[in-house]
């Protein structure tokens, strides 16, 4: 793996830089991965203060194939890459319709996986996903082989809202703002 860092612009306050991190990867295509973001710094006096962007999602599955595919059926997730990684985990890049990034992989050679946690817990705890009609939804969803785990819940003054389990055990909450 090698990282780059050059200047692309400057300014009296800021800069902004190009990192590239590259990463050898085994696709069907052979090998090839690269993985590219771009950091913006200001830096104000004594004090450096950087730009930030959210980048992904990363879910772990027993089999990233059969997860992935579910994302795709269950909300219309589009699989954009699909590749075995040198550290032995099966790796699929997926975006939803809006651009957001999941990755789901296996778990790495000698990584211990613990059991999924799909309760209400401290840490990333679940991602939410606006829909137009939260109780189809669920049904749908159910259909597909989702667990309600709560709601739907007409929360005064903000949304509704009710949270299933996905098969793999990650917590998810479907919304519809009024």
């Amino acid at each position: 793996m090698r990282d780059y860092i050059k200047p692309i612009g400057s300014g009296n306050v800021s800069y902004t830089f190009a990192y590239e991190r590259s990463a050898p990867c085994l696709t069907p295509k052979g090998l090839s991965h690269r993985l590219n973001a771009k950091i913006s710094v200001a830096i104000k006096g004594d004090s450096l203060a950087m730009g930030y962007k959210f980048d992904h999602v990363h879910l772990k599955s027993s089999d990233p194939g059969v997860a992935a595919d579910w994302y795709v059926k269950a909300f219309n997730f589009k699989i954009t890459s699909d590749a075995i990684r040198p550290w032995g985990d099966r790796f699929i890049r997926c975006e939803t319709e809006d651009g957001v990034v999941v990755n789901i992989s296996s778990a790495r050679n000698e990584e211990k996986m613990g059991p999924s946690d799909p309760s209400a817990h401290y840490g990333l705890e679940h991602f939410g996903i606006a829909v137009d009609d939260v109780a189809a939804e669920v049904e749908r969803l159910r259909g597909l082989g989702a667990e309600l785990m709560e709601g739907p819940v007409d929360v005064p003054g903000g949304p509704i809202i009710a949270f299933i389990k996905a098969p793999e055990g990650s917590r998810i909450e479907l919304l519809k703002w009024r």
